[in-house]
């Protein structure tokens, strides 16, 4: 009578209370539990930490198996970390798998009848084979239990592959995260996060979808093609091996950039080592690099570029020729040869100077 009234309760006593499986102290005002009857449970790589003074227990898989629980107060709960598998990365110049998606739980009640809970742990799915081998999606996890509601995470969409769109199983798949889009497949977007894995079924968020492979612009670029029907007159050839990099710079009559985050400007050095006239919107960064009508074209705004187009087709053989060569001229400050000369004056200054 005196734990449930309190008047009569000194403060400072204390019981044993059978329903909650703790020991409690009344302070004057409520019962507060001073110690609980402690959980013991097997399965998994068990691994003991302390936290604000209290022990907790941690069970660990990383293999599927069976989380048992031994005895157990009749509120016992514990807090829960699923996390699935991450999906395989597409095959060359294709996206990157999703991340596994993840489950977190807290107050979960556990009890020992029935006590034993089973744990699938997801594995990660394999990465795409050159050239056209498909990546596989992670496999969920899950803790399943007859009176517990099974709790799944979704496993990682796989990445896209490079092969032709007509091929749809190359796409990047939905899952806990989705995984990059392909390259070179029309679906090149990034799976749908939050998806059960492999399906576009909705699933609770466990993730984040799948980022791009060609930049946020490329659908709408597409789509602005298609309209104007020009197919046939353009590509979008998005990333290649870095060894193919020079054959594109040679298929090139102009190299065009509107870029304005180019700190370096290394893709127009390229463009002029490869004896490309360059067509580049003005940027302080290039200004030694790039002077107008000298070793380059530069333009202001969407009609100038119209116009310095036409001028740059429009030159003759002969101012062609002189251009080619101040080009030449421009980037040998830039060449690696150059680079090493400098860098050994660097040290042979070094050296007259501390020895």
């Amino acid at each position: 009578t005196g734990r449930n009234a309190g008047v009569s309760t000194a403060q400072g006593t204390l019981i044993f209370n059978s329903d909650t499986g703790s020991v409690q102290v009344y302070n004057g005002n409520a019962w507060r539990d001073v110690g609980k009857e402690a959980m013991t449970a097997t399965g998994g790589l068990i691994n003991e930490y302390v936290e604000g003074g209290r022990v907790y227990r941690a069970h660990i898989f990383t293999s599927s198996g069976f989380f048992t629980v031994q005895s157990a107060s009749p509120t016992e709960t514990v807090d829960y970390l699923v996390v699935a598998g991450g999906g395989g990365g597409g095959n060359t110049r294709a996206g990157g798998g999703g991340a596994g998606g993840f489950v977190v739980g807290s107050g979960t009640p556990v009890s020992t009848n029935p006590g034993v809970y089973t744990i699938s742990v997801g594995g990660g799915g394999n990465g795409g084979s050159f050239p056209n081998g498909d990546a596989t999606s992670g496999t969920p996890s899950s803790i399943a239990n007859p009176l517990l509601t099974t709790i799944t995470s979704q496993g990682g969409g796989k990445g896209g592959g490079r092969t032709v769109p007509s091929v749809a199983g190359f796409a990047a798949a939905p899952g806990g995260s989705g995984g990059g889009g392909g390259c070179d497949s029309a679906a090149f977007t990034g799976g749908t996060g939050n998806r059960v894995t492999g399906t576009s079924t909705p699933a609770p968020s466990q993730g984040n979808p799948g980022g791009t492979t060609s930049g946020p612009d490329r659908r709408d670029l597409m789509q602005l093609v298609s309209e104007l029907k020009l197919e046939n007159d353009i590509q979008f050839v998005g990333a290649v091996p870095i060894q193919e990099v020079p054959y594109y710079y040679q298929l090139a009559d102009v190299f065009a950039s509107a870029s304005l985050t180019e700190t370096q400007g290394l893709t127009f050095m390229e463009a002029m080592v490869s004896q490309k006239i360059v067509l580049c919107r003005y940027d302080e960064n290039l200004a030694s690099l790039i002077r107008h009508q000298q070793t380059g074209f530069i333009f202001a705004d969407i009609d100038d570029f119209s116009r310095q187009l036409h001028a740059i087709f429009s030159l003759e053989p002969s101012k062609k020729n002189v251009m080619l060569s101040q080009i030449e001229e421009a980037v040998k400050p830039y060449a690696l040869t150059t680079f090493y000369e400098n860098l050994l004056e660097v040290y042979q200054r070094a050296i007259r100077q501390y020895w």
